[in-house]
């Protein structure tokens, strides 16, 4: 991840919203938007592929564009060794519309003027390569997304302000199996805002821009012709998102809802069923793109790009799209409704003729079943035992309980962080021995996650509040110091090297030593934890973890000299949350 300072930025809400862009905005990461551009270009027919190539040699005479590459293919060329000369085909334009740019006119700006673009588009190269690493390693590939999403919001510092508004990149459920009434309710007026709204709006406005050019020479600019393709672009980015499987079982419920029902579909994936021959294939979601994904998703891409590409050279086709421009300035960030007219679009058979390639979206009612994520405030109990060994005090057993309240920010950070804060208010009964008699104390234990120096977690938070940089959490929250990554051994089982991540602090008032009546103090802190078990299922989650500890043990008895000890402890822990 490249180093820099990244200033004045918004609050605590950069820590919630990268939280939610796997689950709001994004639906195939940068990368995967790209290869599925790219396929589609690469197998355009013959004619349209000269079409295209013609257009593209056009816009690149605007020498403001100097950034285009010679080829309209890739998403990323950087000539020999120099980062600095570095150029983008039409192949990147759909992944940074939508996710990085809110209008095709802000799409012509990043490509004009951001100075973050290049840098975006080699991390998403590296991104990839990583990915294809990674291979069928989940656990890697889902830290790799995750750092991703992380890098990116270092690049572009608008990334999280677009996640949260993130309805039209998905689906709504269907009530109907035939295409056309579905469309119908998808293109109504002042409808939820959705993917294939946001398609049918912008690839009729390209289409309309295209037969205008054909039907009047005059108008073929490089600036018209880029226009076309910068708002087919933006169509294509919500048609390639139809295909997602996270976007396709719907967004409904609260936030841990909607992000456990998204990631786990993207990562497992889901049956699904295309519109046009009811055929089957079983489809993935972000950072999980398959053959079979990219292909049936190009596949719509092509003949959607093909579509605007026959209209500009043999002019409109009669098709409804012809017929207005539509609204080819439309900001997908701040519209959560679907703009007046578009359901004339229902009856395009351009649109149809896409559109049957593909995915049904779920119904409502049934549907798929949903899955929650650990994210938010949460309440917890939790009960205790232990046993140490000291240097003077010896041996001694206790048992806790406690209840408290915290933080989980499950998905924010790689699986290597055990992401969560708390703060547990704790009674113990600490044993009797042949020294000592049984006693009752109190005390807490403040759960802090740490990346590079113990306690750097609690510095995010302020960092934030203070409009200052969001830096250090975006690279302690890719990945904390190599010692103490968590080592994910299945879903449920994980071991962590986790000195001073939590810190237990009890005190017994009324503590008996064979030297008379005393007060006892103990701070203590897990060496290594082994996470055994863990479930969740909303709003409530439990674990089962084993502690390996250090303790320090003060003893202060009237007329006596204090005692000082130091030892290790073998503990274990149970412990519930509900997420209200």
């Amino acid at each position: 991840m490249r180093a820099r300072i990244v200033g004045r930025t918004t609050s605590l809400a950069i820590i919630f919203t990268t939280a939610l862009i796997p689950a709001s905005a994004q639906a195939w990461i940068f990368h995967e938007h790209a290869a599925i551009m790219t396929r589609a270009i690469r197998e355009l027919p013959p004619e349209q592929r000269a079409s295209l190539d013609r257009a593209w040699a056009e816009i690149r005479g605007d020498k403001t564009l100097y950034r285009l590459c010679t080829s309209s293919e890739p998403m990323l060329e950087i000539p020999g060794d120099d980062d600095s000369k570095w150029c983008l085909g039409l192949g990147a334009l759909p992944a940074l519309a939508g996710d990085h740019s809110c209008t095709p006119g802000d799409l012509a700006d990043l490509v004009r003027n951001a100075a973050w673009v290049g840098d975006a588009l080699k991390s998403a190269q590296e991104a990839g390569d990583d990915f294809h690493q990674a291979g069928g390693n989940i656990p890697a590939r889902v830290d790799r997304l995750i750092a991703h999403n992380l890098e990116l919001q270092i690049d572009d510092v608008e990334y999280r302000s677009r996640a949260s508004a993130g309805e039209a990149h998905f689906q709504i459920p269907r009530v109907s199996e035939d295409l056309g009434l579905h469309l119908s309710r998808a293109l109504s007026t002042g409808a939820k805002a959705n993917a294939v709204a946001s398609y049918a709006n912008y690839h009729a406005a390209a289409i309309s821009l295209a037969g205008r050019l054909s039907q009047k020479p005059e108008l073929r600019t490089p600036q018209n012709l880029w226009a076309i393709l910068l708002i087919e672009s933006f169509a294509i980015h919500f048609l390639e998102d139809s295909f997602s499987a996270g976007h396709v079982v719907g967004a409904w419920g609260e936030l841990a809802q909607r992000k456990g029902t998204h990631d786990y579909y993207s990562e497992h994936g889901m049956s699904g069923q295309l519109w046009g021959d009811n055929s089957f294939y079983y489809a993935h979601g972000d950072a999980f793109l398959a053959e079979e994904d990219e292909y049936r998703s190009s596949r719509a891409v092509k003949l959607s790009l093909g579509q605007v590409l026959e209209v500009l050279e043999l002019g409109p086709a009669g098709d409804v799209m012809d017929r207005r421009p539509w609204y080819p300035d439309a900001d997908v960030c701040t519209s959560n409704s679907v703009l007046l007219g578009l359901d004339g679009l229902a009856e395009s058979e351009h649109l149809h003729e896409v559109l049957q390639l593909t995915l049904k979206p779920t119904t409502e009612t049934p549907r798929f079943s949903p899955f929650n994520g650990e994210v938010g405030a949460f309440l917890a109990a939790t009960l205790e035992g232990d046993a140490d060994y000291s240097t003077s005090i010896h041996g001694s057993m206790r048992g806790i309980i406690g209840v408290g309240a915290g933080l989980a920010l499950e998905g924010v950070t790689s699986r290597s962080h055990d992401m969560y804060y708390s703060l547990m208010l704790l009674g113990a009964a600490l044993g009797g021995t042949e020294q000592e008699g049984p006693s009752i104390g109190f005390g807490a234990n403040l759960h802090i996650p740490w990346a590079f120096i113990p306690g750097d977690g609690a510095l995010w938070g302020p960092l934030a509040l203070m409009d200052i940089v969001h830096e250090p959490f975006v690279r302690s929250a890719a990945g904390p110091w190599q010692l103490q990554r968590k080592i994910v051994l299945t879903q449920e089982i994980m071991f962590q090297f986790s000195l001073l991540r939590s810190i237990e602090l009890l005190y017994y008032p009324d503590h008996h030593t064979a030297a008379g009546k005393s007060r006892r103090l103990e701070l203590s802190t897990p060496v290594f934890t082994f996470q055994i078990a863990r479930a969740y299922s909303a709003p409530m989650s439990s674990g089962f973890r084993a502690e390996l500890g250090v303790r320090y043990i003060h003893l202060s008895t009237p007329g006596e000299l204090e005692e000082h000890s130091f030892g290790v402890t073998l503990g274990i822990a149970a412990e519930t949350r509900v997420y209200p």
